[in-house]
């Protein structure tokens, strides 16, 4: 089994102030002990993930602590692996949004999916909706209330 970890996710966890903080920390939590496998993200998600904690705290330091723990530098261990866009992951990207135009997919969500299905990883952790039915979505806070029953 194996999980690919949505920006989001890695928000919140960096962002105390932010609404899904908790349930995002006690996921990344179970994703560093091993509970779906091997943990994986892209450098799509990264470069979102940069940008949107630059932008939403206003912080470059925060920005570059959360690229620090994705990317599993000192004092972070190393817990996701880094998986990058190449070209026929772009174009299956394209596929993917012409596809599934109906969904509110940005690009990164597409080479996500696309990434997904070429490396058949179980599951994406997401608070976001739009990969349902496409590919196999892991609710941080459903996996956080499943952990506490």
């Amino acid at each position: 089994m194996s999980v690919f970890i949505d920006t989001g996710v890695f928000y919140a966890h960096q962002d105390r102030s932010a609404t899904h903080h908790a349930a995002a920390t006690d996921a990344m939590r179970l994703v560093a002990g091993g509970r779906w496998g091997r943990a994986f993200t892209s450098d799509h998600v990264f470069g979102e993930t940069f940008t949107l904690t630059r932008a939403r705290m206003r912080d470059h330091a925060q920005a570059m602590t959360v690229a620090s723990r994705i990317l599993g530098r000192a004092p972070f261990p190393r817990v996701v692996d880094l998986l990058m866009v190449t070209g026929p992951v772009f174009r299956e990207a394209l596929r993917v949004l012409e596809t599934y135009a109906d969904k509110s997919l940005s690009f990164a969500d597409a080479t996500t999916v696309a990434l997904v299905k070429q490396r058949n990883i179980g599951h994406v952790l997401s608070f976001d909706t739009d990969f349902d039915g496409i590919v196999p979505r892991l609710d941080p806070r459903v996996v956080k209330a499943q952990e506490r029953a």
